[in-house]
Formats: C-alpha cells, structure tokens, sequence
C-alpha cells in the first residue's frame, strides 16, 4: 500500500502533532536523498562521459566515504548511499590505502588554500577568479558535468568556494565536501 505523505502531513498538522509532522517531514527527506543520491552513486562510479580515468571509492575516518576519478574526489559523511552488492557486480575497486590517503590529503590542501567564497557556480560569481575568457568558458562548461552529482551527493545546501587561480572549485554541505579540478584544455 502506498503511503500519501501529504494526507500523513496535513493529519499530523491538524491533530496538532506539530513535531511529529517535521520529525516525519525530516525522515521523508533523508530517505528520498538517500535513495537518489544512491542511484547517483551508482551512476557516477560507473560513468566514464566524466573523465577517462577509473573510478574509485573506500573508506576514511571510520564510516566517512571517499570516492572520486582523477578530477573529482568527494568525500561524504555518511556510507549509506554505497549498494556493496552493486558495487562488487561492477567489480569496482577500492584503491590501496596510501592512494586513497593522498586523495583525502589533498582535499584537505585544498581546503586550507585561499579560497574565494561564492553563492553558486555562475559565469559572473566566478569569473575575477580566471585571467582570460577562455579559462572561465572551460570552466563553466566542465562544471556543468558535475552539477549534478554535486546536488545529488551533497544536498541542497551548498556552499561553494573557488580556488582564486580557476584550477579548482570546493563545495561543502552538511553531507559532506567535494573537490572538482579543472581541466586545463578541453577534452
């Protein structure tokens, strides 16, 4: 039987059950982002229209997933959005602990690196940070690749900061952070 959040909502509002109703209305979100944020997962880490290297993903600082390809690395703190049984179908590899350190090193460089804080990724947010037009053309376009997997990962809370040379963006949310770098030429 399918369940009608709506009516569940209004009944829970009307009987005055204010709590219960946010409560609820919080479990439905977190349950929808799981479930297309896991379909992302699956997607992504199988994709190669991103780049043409392999993708990768394992396990940092207990329960805290790192995955990525070789300009992209995300790191989210929650695994839930891993399906282990799809995961081993594909046969996609957890890479060998001191390269997965290094990704995670240099998300952490790039965090601590003078950043440019912006509202979103747009042409005019983000173009003092690149010294010609055709740097900030390729970025943007590149950056369209990723949107998607940035709002499915990280929610809808994003805060995003430039790298004040172009070669990289950051974004962060309650669900994590992610470190997209750019291309140096078109592909």
């Amino acid at each position: 039987m399918k369940v009608d959040y709506h009516d569940k909502i209004i009944a829970l509002i009307n009987d005055g059950n204010i709590e219960t109703a946010k409560m609820y209305v919080g479990k439905v979100m977190h349950e929808n982002y799981v479930y297309h944020a896991r379909k992302a997962f699956k997607k992504y880490i199988k994709s190669v229209s991103l780049s043409t290297s392999v993708s990768y993903y394992d396990y940092v600082e207990g329960d805290k997933l790192l995955f990525g390809d070789s300009y992209s690395i995300f790191r989210l703190n929650s695994d839930e959005i891993v399906d282990e049984k799809y995961i081993r179908r594909i046969n996609v590899r957890k890479y060998d602990r001191p390269r997965v350190e290094n990704r995670l090193e240099v998300l952490k460089a790039a965090l601590d690196k003078s950043l440019v804080s912006v509202s979103s990724i747009n042409r005019d947010n983000v173009s003092e940070c690149f010294d010609s037009e055709e740097k900030l053309i390729l970025f943007m376009e590149y950056y369209k690749q990723y949107l998607y997997y940035l709002r499915m990962f990280l929610g809808e809370n994003i805060k995003y900061y430039v790298g004040t040379n172009g070669a990289y963006f950051i974004a962060k949310s309650d669900m994590g952070e992610a470190l997209v770098l750019n291309r140096k030429k078109s592909v």
